[in-house]
């Protein structure tokens, strides 16, 4: 399922578009409502699979990813990309450290429950410094 949504119409400047992928209907949706609350365009996916079928269908700006999902996990997502926009890895199954496993596609990572705070600054920061740059 595919949902594009915004919050405020009245912004002067271009909105960023971010790619939601959780499996989790209550996450996504409250991880979706502070993004769109935030002005930004969500275009949400369920999994890795949806995912992968929405980034190809839409320009996206940063994408924010849960790891443990069913199916094709954050893990598949991120080995099936070549170039994606920024990731930003969002997950409860995260420590200190990167995971190796990431490689270079990787931006950042929050440890699941984001702060919105948190977010909303790493998104921003993602979309200013674009895929070359990492926040960690």
């Amino acid at each position: 399922m595919v949902e594009e949504t915004c919050g405020s119409e009245h912004s002067a400047q271009r909105q960023t578009t971010v790619l939601l992928i959780d499996d989790d209907d209550a996450v996504r949706w409250t991880t979706a409502e502070i993004l769109r609350d935030a002005n930004h365009l969500v275009v949400e996916a369920a999994d890795g699979t949806d995912g992968l079928e929405r980034l190809q269908d839409s320009p996206i700006d940063v994408v924010v990813l849960d790891l443990s999902m069913p199916g094709t996990d954050g893990y598949g997502f991120l080995a099936a990309v070549d170039l994606p926009p920024p990731v930003i890895v969002v997950s409860a199954f995260i420590d200190d450290e990167m995971d190796p496993r990431f490689g270079s596609k990787v931006f950042g990572f929050i440890r699941k429950p984001a702060p919105p705070t948190r977010l909303l600054a790493m998104v921003a920061t993602a979309v200013e410094n674009g895929p070359a740059g990492r926040s960690f």
